[in-house]
């Protein structure tokens, strides 16, 4: 992902909630992050994200299946923490 990732983009950032995106030839990578002092809720949906029908998603650095995302993908993120995941 890292080195051959395109079109990596700011999708929103709201108070402590950031998320970015990114994609290559084969999956879209969104990262949720928690700027804050408490566990947060982050979401993003997949129009944010510009696709257009469901997604698998996989949890990059746990290596755990995140489950189908039909609309919206959300988790919660630890105080100053990040989540990263893959979707195809």
């Amino acid at each position: 992902m890292h080195r051959n990732s395109h079109s990596n983009r700011l999708v929103y950032r709201e108070n402590d909630k950031i998320v970015w995106a990114a994609k290559d030839e084969r999956y879209t990578y969104a990262a949720l992050f928690n700027a804050g002092n408490e566990t947060r809720t982050v979401s993003v949906t997949l129009e944010q994200l510009g696709l257009s029908s469901s997604k698998n998603a996989i949890d990059i650095w746990n290596r755990t299946d995140e489950g189908r995302i039909e609309q919206v993908f959300e988790a919660a993120i630890p105080a100053h923490g990040v989540k990263l995941v893959k979707l195809s």
